[in-house]
């Protein structure tokens, strides 16, 4: 590995490596590098939504009398309330994108407060996009927990990012919440280099 291509973590940790990025990449450590995780999020169940209407015309619904699921009014409450969850997401994720563009352009070091509610964002967004996945799922028949289902692939993928400690939503809640309260978040007290 050529050395103008390793990344030293005590410089990334002290914030001297920003004067090696162009200025558009300088943004907080770990928020600007985990920031690629929340699109896959919001991704996953833009695809499981697809996947669930591709599905849904001209299949019945089981036990019922609904012989076409596209054309059932709960099935349009189904998709109405996923959509609105992963356009919520969507938009916490662009939210929490532009502060982060923003401080890099400015090189702007970010205050704890917009450390933690940009965190807070990412981590609500991946939680909204796997309720939105799991809601379709759910509601997607059981020939959709088969292991050659791509309905059953994306809802096990969709767990992966909400339970990374970077993007874990309570984590994210109380942190935020502290400095909602006025309060310093319990981890920043241990630290600056904290990921917060």
């Amino acid at each position: 590995m050529p050395e103008h291509r390793v990344g030293r973590m005590s410089r990334v940790l002290t914030g001297a490596h920003v004067t090696e990025v162009p200025r558009f990449q300088r943004q907080p450590w770990l928020t600007g590098v985990i920031v690629g995780l929340t699109p896959i999020a919001v991704g996953l169940a833009r695809a499981m939504l697809e996947l669930f209407l591709e599905r849904s015309h001209g299949r019945p619904i089981a036990t019922t009398t609904h012989m076409d699921t596209a054309a059932a009014t709960r099935t349009h409450l189904l998709v109405a309330e996923a959509a609105q969850k992963i356009d919520a997401a969507d938009l916490l994720l662009h939210r929490g994108a532009a502060m982060l563009d923003l401080l890099a352009a400015t090189s702007t070091s970010p205050s704890v407060a917009a450390r933690v509610k940009t965190r807070a964002d990412f981590a609500y967004a991946a939680k909204l996009s796997m309720e939105a996945v799991q809601m379709l799922f759910q509601d997607a028949g059981a020939s959709a927990i088969a292991e050659d289902s791509a309905l059953s692939r994306v809802a096990l993928d969709s767990h992966a990012i909400p339970i990374h400690s970077a993007f874990n939503p309570t984590t994210g809640l109380e942190n935020y919440g502290s400095v909602l309260c006025g309060q310093m978040p319990p981890a920043m007290l241990m630290g600056e280099h904290v990921v917060v």
